[in-house]
Parts: C-alpha cells; structure tokens; sequence
C-alpha cells in the first residue's frame, strides 16, 4: 500500500511549511486507507479508486510547491511536540498497529496545531482523542511484540505523544489529566540516551513542560 507512505509524507511535508488544512487532509486520506488494509480482497479496486483522486489533488498540491514555508501565524507559549513522523518506503504495512499509531499521531498533531492557531478548542478535544487512541495502539503494539521477547518501545514517540496530550489537556484545563501525562512524559524522558538529551531543545522543552505545566496555574488552584 504505497499510497499510504505517499499520503503521510506529503502529509508530513504539508505541515513542516505550516500548511495545515493540506497536511490535516492527506493524513486523513492515509488514515481512511489504511483502515482497509484488512478489506476483503475484492473491495481492493474500489479502494484503489476511491483514493486516486484525492491523492491526485494532494501531489498536485505539493509538487506546484505549495509547501513553501510560511510557518504559524501564532506559537504557543509551552513547547508542543512538532515533529510529524515520516513513514520510510518499504516499511512493513502489515505491521499495522505500528503504522496506524504514527499516522493516528500525525493526524492528531495537525488538529493539535490548528486549535492552538485557530484558537478552537473543538479541534483540541478531537485531538486529544486520535494521541488517546495512538497512544492505545502503540501499547497493544508493544503487548505482541512482548509476547515474542521484545520489550524496547519507542520512547521518543510516546515522549511526544504524552507530551502533547498533557499541554492539550493543559490548555482544556483539565489539570488532573495533565499531571498524568506529564508523570508519565517525566518517567519516558529519563530513558533518553545521553546522546538524546545532548544540545536538544526537544529535550529541554519536554523536561520544562513536564516541571511547569504539572501544577494548575495558581489562578485554578486558589
């Protein structure tokens, strides 16, 4: 299913120069078509041209250079995870948990960005759901692979992923839930190699958030 790694990373390319709308639609399509990954074989066809032309519109999009950079009109005060995440050609899409968790967490990025830029929190809470539900396949992804000897995660996806969930639910004010996530992001963080931790502001802008954003501001706690 090369369209899948086509649509992610046009996705990808969309939001790096900032152009949500596009980058929010390809990995919308992506997601769409990797859900019927598992389809019968006879409903492929349909499938094929389901997606030509939204994919279609989306390359022509890129290639007349409509990436150029613009970048946001408005950045957030704390430090949001933006790194969306390439797929690499060749990877194995029958792996589908591990891909769906990184498309699920692009998608949810590019919402994640608009409501920060756009100032709606309606797009935060459908956000919030796609990190929740990236977040769930990367621990069922991690339950099969335990099940065969491997217990090594991806500490800087989760890193990124309970992140961003917990200045979301910062953001929403629901502080509780912040906290946790931000617990959590404490604990991923100190699996970070030295090399990891060396001269990156990824690094920094995590341990902040997980310091400041895990108590409510004092207005909220009085």
């Amino acid at each position: 299913m090369t369209f899948v790694i086509e649509l992610n990373n046009i996705g990808v390319s969309f939001l790096r120069s900032g152009n949500l709308d596009d980058a929010f639609d390809s990995f919308e399509v992506a997601v769409e078509l990797m859900k019927q990954t598992t389809a019968n074989k006879e409903q492929r066809a349909v499938r094929r041209r389901s997606v030509s032309q939204p994919l279609s519109v989306l390359r022509a999009k890129y290639e007349q250079g409509n990436t150029k950079l613009r970048g946001l009109d408005k950045e957030c005060e704390c430090f949001v995870s933006k790194a969306a995440i390439k797929l690499l050609e060749g990877v194995d899409l029958a792996d589908d948990l591990w891909v769906s968790s990184i498309l699920l967490f692009n998608l949810a990025l590019s919402l994640h960005l608009m409501g920060l830029k756009r100032g709606k929190e309606v797009l935060l809470h459908k956000a919030l759901k796609l990190y929740i539900l990236s977040k769930n396949l990367i621990m069922q992804h991690l339950e099969e692979k335990e099940d065969k000897g491997v217990t090594r995660i991806n500490t800087r996806l989760m890193t990124s992923i309970l992140n961003n969930m917990g200045h979301i639910s910062y953001e929403l004010r629901e502080y509780g839930a912040s906290r946790a996530y931000f617990e959590g992001l404490t604990s991923m963080v100190a699996q970070w190699n030295a090399r990891q931790r060396q001269n990156s502001e990824e690094f920094k802008g995590l341990l902040l958030n997980a310091i400041v954003l895990r108590q409510p501001p004092a207005a909220a706690s009085a």
